[in-house]
């Protein structure tokens, strides 16, 4: 977590301005690569209990001075907290960074390490100048196919956290027995999804090197004798047809308008009458507070960066569904996702 300043290092920061606040940017960063580093040691899943630097260094195998250099950064970011001689994971640490909590979001820190960040370096300024970058990124992984994983192990991290308050607002027509997710890679959503209504069988449609997680997912949940996934272009290829429910979750944000008006059409041809879309998406103009401002702010350029797109606004989108022939559009925004709106509606 950020480091927090105390009342006289705020005073002197933010108020007074005798030390420059970029700083704590510098500090809030090497914390960004403590916490992706330690995760990729098990430092977190290892101090579930006390441990010296010692213990953890032979657990882990790692140097024990330069692993107490790494525990005392943590320490000073609150990630891990210090009993005695020892150190142990901090409470919230345990909730969000490793299997034992809530949700497990340190491979969201792995992927911008690894993906996120080297295609950063090379095509930011290009994207800024220019609009967008020579190619995007699902085609620069492409060149290197074994980051898909690392990739899509990120985004189902952020999907762990929003699956259920998502999967709350989903209103699938009654009955429903099909279901496409499309882009749906690590098939998070879908999993939930069939979880909860037992007579609902799904595929999950994206490239054929994006769906290794989903594949995995499937089979740990069993849920392989109701749930396939299928490689292909979603923008091209056959997607099927017939289906009660259609999901497009973080998927316009990859298109210009003309091309999320084709996609709307293509799900519309795709879903059964009386069939329901659901998109998940960021909006422009979402996040009512700083971190989500802020939040927001970094996906757009991230986008843009990555895709050469940007986000949307959620009152076009709604006009783009409806033009496609889909009524009764429904939003719903989500508290743990600032600037992300669920938006539904039915094929008429």
């Amino acid at each position: 977590m950020p480091v927090q300043p105390n009342v006289v290092e705020r005073l002197a920061i933010y108020r007074f301005d005798r030390a420059p606040s970029a700083i704590v940017d510098v500090l809030d960063a090497g914390s960004f690569y403590a916490v992706a580093l330690a995760h990729d040691l098990d430092v977190f899943a290892t101090l579930d209990r006390p441990r010296s630097v010692g213990e953890l260094a032979a657990e882990i195998d790692a140097d024990p001075a330069a692993l107490g250099d790494l525990l005392r950064v943590l320490a000073a970011n609150g990630y891990v907290e210090r009993d005695g001689g020892a150190f142990v994971r901090a409470a919230t640490t345990e909730r969000w960074l490793t299997d034992d909590g809530a949700a497990n979001l340190a491979p969201w820190f792995t992927f911008w390490r690894d993906v996120v960040f080297p295609f950063w370096n090379e095509y930011l300024e290009t994207a800024v100048r220019e609009g967008g970058p020579p190619l995007t990124l699902y085609e620069w992984l492409n060149d290197d196919p074994d980051l898909w994983p690392t990739a899509q192990r990120g985004f189902r991290a952020v999907a762990t956290l929003l699956a259920d308050p998502v999967v709350d607002e989903v209103d699938l027509p009654g009955g429903a027995t099909t279901l496409l997710d499309l882009g749906g890679g690590h098939g998070r959503y879908a999993v939930e999804l069939c979880e909860r209504n037992p007579g609902l069988s799904a595929v999950v449609f994206d490239h054929p090197d994006a769906l290794a997680v989903a594949e995995t997912e499937i089979g740990d949940r069993g849920l392989a004798d109701r749930m396939e996934t299928r490689g292909g272009d979603y923008r091209t290829d056959d997607i099927g047809e017939g289906y009660d429910a259609v999901l497009l979750f973080n998927v316009l944000h990859g298109h210009d308008e003309a091309e999320v008006r084709a996609l709307f059409e293509r799900v519309h041809d795709a879903l059964a009458p009386g069939g329901r879309v659901v998109v998940l998406d960021q909006f422009r103009g979402g996040g009512r507070m700083n971190v989500g401002r802020a939040a927001v702010a970094l996906v757009s350029l991230t986008y843009r960066a990555t895709l050469g797109r940007g986000v949307h606004d959620a009152d076009a989108v709604a006009d783009w569904l409806r033009a496609a022939g889909f009524g009764a559009v429904e939003r719903t925004g989500l508290r743990r996702d600032p600037g992300s709106e669920l938006l539904q509606a039915t094929r008429e």
